[in-house]
C-alpha cells in the first residue's frame, strides 16, 4: 500500500513510473516505482513541494492514471493509518488533489 500511495504522488508530480508489469514476488500486484519514490522523498524540499504543489498542473490524463489506485478496495485512510500514519497523510493528499481537479474542472 505504501508503494502504491507513492506511485500516486509520483503521478501527481508527473514523474515517470516503471512500466506496468506483474510483480513476480506478489501475485495479483503490479510493480511499483519505489526507487523513484525514494528519490522524491529524499529531496530536502519534499514537504515544501507538497505544500506548494501547483494544482493547476493536474490534468485529465493524471487523474485517469490515478483512478485504478484510488478505486482499490484497500486504498483508504483507515488502512493507510494501520500501515503507516505518515503515509496516510500522503494518501489523503492524493485524494484531495484528484478531488480538487474534479471540482476545478467544472
Amino acid at each position: 500500500l505504501i508503494m502504491r500511495i507513492m506511485d500516486c504522488v509520483l503521478l501527481l508530480f508527473q514523474k515517470p513510473l516503471v512500466k506496468v508489469s506483474a510483480d513476480a514476488d506478489k501475485p495479483g500486484f503490479i510493480m511499483t516505482s519505489w526507487g523513484d519514490a525514494l528519490k522524491l522523498m529524499g529531496d530536502t524540499k519534499f514537504l515544501n513541494n507538497l505544500l506548494t504543489f501547483p494544482k493547476d498542473t493536474i490534468n485529465d490524463e493524471v487523474v485517469e492514471l490515478l483512478e485504478p489506485y484510488l478505486a482499490a478496495e484497500d486504498f483508504n485512510l483507515e488502512r493507510a493509518k494501520a500501515v503507516s500514519g505518515n503515509v496516510a497523510g500522503l494518501l489523503s493528499w492524493c485524494r484531495a488533489m484528484s478531488f480538487f481537479f474534479s471540482i476545478n474542472k467544472e
